[in-house]
Order: structure tokens, then sequence, then C-alpha cells
């Protein structure tokens, strides 16, 4: 049973909802406080090759 199988969802823009792309050293500072402080920032991507 746990296994999560991901489906693309038609109609939905998944690049529309993104805020932001960060790098991995950056996840504390720029991901996860910036995502407590501002509750309008929808996704933050972290990008392992930035």
């Amino acid at each position: 049973m746990g296994l999560f199988v991901k489906k693309p969802m038609a109609g939905i823009d998944g690049q529309a909802v993104i805020t932001s792309q960060i790098a991995l050293e950056d996840i504390v500072e720029k991901g996860f406080e910036a995502l407590t402080k501002d509750r309008s920032r929808c996704k933050i991507l972290v990008n392992m090759s930035l």
C-alpha cells in the first residue's frame, strides 16, 4: 500500500504556482523561513543543479 504514483493533472500549469527556485544550501533561509513569513508564497522549488 505505501506506494505513491505521481500522475500528471490535466489542465494545471505547475510552473504557474512556483514562486521561486532556490539552491539546496539556501533551503532554511530562502525556503522554510520564507514560507513561514510570507503565506502568499505558493511553492518554492529546490533546484539541485543551482
